[in-house]
């Protein structure tokens, strides 16, 4: 009986670990370790820093606009004060960070309130004033070669003098429309082609109204124009309509008002790719034409003829006269005024996720009003404008992202005094640092790809 029970248990312990020689069973898997999710990085955690741009021995100004050609900011124009306007100015290199002047004995006569574009080969620049905001309105403009440095003349235009147009690039013609003539404000624009030296009319059938203050960007396809006034300086009329420009087919189409943000003037746009965004501003308000500054904006895609709203959570103080570009990810704005009180702050927009973050209060130069500033591929640059003082300050900083440093010259360089002079037209730059001359001649060099034309500063009016 024993030996029959010992003979049943090796069969059953054979029967359940043996598989036909195939060795014993696993033990079961134990169950797997729960883990938290990877948060996403917060893209408001690195706020970036500031750095000083060199001096530049010109007088500081306000109304100048500014390009980015790839490699230089090239700064020019503007007005110290009233009837005061420049027809001086430079190339700023942020990787060096150095300036050269710009050639001045060909270049266009003084003036403010002008338009410039980047052409990818050449810097133009049309209308303004030689005076004040109320005559000397000017119909001419010039073509300024960097590699060359030297400035050309433009064909007449078919346009009336004026001041405040508004202009974009298109990748084969400057478009100009809108802005105020002797006449008062104009509704009308034109087409310049720089290889042919010619201009031509643009339809005046579907266009929007005549206005000034307008903001106007290029999708790749089109012109937008959107906001501005006209009327009486006192009694400003808002109630403007918004156009869409096909040079392709010389024809406009309106845009659709419903959802866009409250209408305005000096506000900035930007174009993202796929949509405009449209942010801050000024409307001025009763009799005494009160000012009162905006901080809200609106997104508009022109696909599909809708406007969308951005947050406000987090968004900088109401403001005008500030600068407002495009890096490729988000809005960036920096400075401008708040009743009357020039700022020294800014913020990032991010439209992929609706969302603002501060740029640094630490580092930023002085606060400022109707300053220029450009994106240079992977910087904000500042420069110029009037402080909380009403100096019109010859100072300019850069900001760049944690971790990055723009100028390729060591920290420790002490910047001296920038040097410019023409010697037989060419142009020379120089700086000394710890206690040596550096010096660049303007020459031959590889010119870098077109920017945006979203990159030319907001184009303040006032004084």
């Amino acid at each position: 009986m024993t030996h029959l029970r010992t003979q049943l248990a090796v069969g059953l312990l054979g029967a359940i670990g043996c598989g036909g020689g195939a060795g014993p069973v696993a033990a079961p898997a134990a169950p797997p370790i729960a883990t938290a999710p990877v948060p996403a990085p917060d893209p408001c955690a690195s706020v970036g820093h500031w750095e000083e741009v060199a001096p530049l021995p010109l007088p500081g100004r306000v109304d100048h606009t500014a390009v980015w050609t790839g490699r230089e900011m090239v700064m020019w124009g503007g007005t110290e004060g009233v009837s005061s306007p420049k027809q001086d100015g430079a190339r700023y290199d942020p990787a060096t960070d150095t300036w050269v002047a710009t050639q001045l004995r060909t270049s266009p006569g003084p003036r403010d309130d002008h338009a410039a574009v980047w052409t990818g080969r050449e810097m133009i620049v049309w209308g303004g004033n030689s005076y004040n905001e109320d005559d000397f309105k000017l119909a001419d403009g010039g073509r300024y070669d960097p590699e060359l440095n030297r400035w050309r003349g433009l064909a007449p235009a078919t346009l009336t003098p004026r001041d405040d147009p508004r202009a974009v690039w298109t990748g084969r013609e400057v478009i100009v429309w809108g802005g105020r003539d002797e006449r008062g404000h104009a509704g009308d624009g034109a087409r310049y082609d720089p290889e042919r030296d010619r201009w031509t009319p643009m339809a005046a059938m579907g266009a929007p109204a005549a206005r000034e203050d307008h903001a106007a960007i290029w999708t790749g396809r089109e012109m937008i124009v959107w906001g501005g006034w006209n009327g009486d300086d006192r009694a400003r009329n808002y109630a403007l309509d918004g156009a869409r420009y096909d040079p392709a087919t010389d024809r406009w189409r309106p845009i659709s008002s419903v959802g866009a943000p409250p209408l305005r003037e000096d506000h900035a746009a930007i174009w993202t790719g796929r949509e405009m965004i449209v942010w801050g501003g000024v409307v001025r308000e009763g009799k005494a034409g009160e000012r009162r500054q905006l901080a809200s904006g609106g997104r508009y895609d022109p696909a599909t003829d809708t406007w969308s709203a951005l947050t406000m959570d987090g968004a900088p103080t109401p403001r005008e006269d500030g600068v407002v570009v495009w890096s490729g990810r988000a809005m960036l704005v920096w400075g401008g005024q708040r009743d009357e009180t020039p700022v020294a702050t800014g913020a990032r927009y991010l439209p992929a996720i609706d969302r603002w973050c501060p740029l640094p209060d630490d580092g930023a130069p002085a606060a400022r009003r109707d300053h220029a500033g450009v994106w240079a591929g992977d910087a904000l640059v500042v420069w110029g404008g009037r402080d909380a003082d009403g100096a019109y300050t010859p100072t300019g900083a850069v900001w760049v992202a944690d971790g990055t440093r723009r100028h390729s010259r060591p920290a420790s360089a002490r910047v001296g005094e920038v040097a410019l002079a023409e010697e037989s037209g060419a142009v020379v730059s120089a700086r000394t640092v710890d206690g040596g001359a550096e010096a660049r001649r303007a020459g031959s060099r590889s010119q870098a790809p077109a920017a945006h034309a979203h990159n030319a500063a907001v184009k303040p009016t006032r004084r």
